[in-house]
């Protein structure tokens, strides 16, 4: 897997399993499905396809930012272009049911 977010341009950048990730978006979306419906083959491979779509190799972060109350600072990255990056909004309660937190700061 390559690593574009490296501690020397981005020193804050904790690595996170992509696929951990993807796994917590596609939850998320279907929140308002019940709870065994929201994390389904068919909304993983969703996820996979769109945030795999200029290529299968990304890394995903966290940001760990004290002023996000409700939502973690996360992102995928694509390439070692600036702007080539997906950054995703997640809500700290579905998080918490993925591991998202390598420093156990939630």
């Amino acid at each position: 897997m390559k690593t574009y977010w490296t501690t020397e341009h981005y020193p804050h950048a904790v690595p996170i399993d992509f696929y951990e990730l993807i796994k917590a978006l596609a939850y998320q979306s279907n929140m308002h499905l019940k709870p065994e419906r929201r994390l389904t083959e068919d909304a993983i491979e969703k996820y996979l396809k769109h945030y795999t779509q200029f290529g299968k190799e990304v890394d995903a972060y966290r940001f760990y930012n004290p002023n996000y109350q409700h939502t973690i600072d996360v992102g995928i990255r694509f390439s070692n272009e600036g702007s080539h990056y997906f950054s995703p909004l997640l809500k700290k309660e579905v998080a918490k049911k993925f591991k998202l937190d390598p420093l156990n700061e939630d």
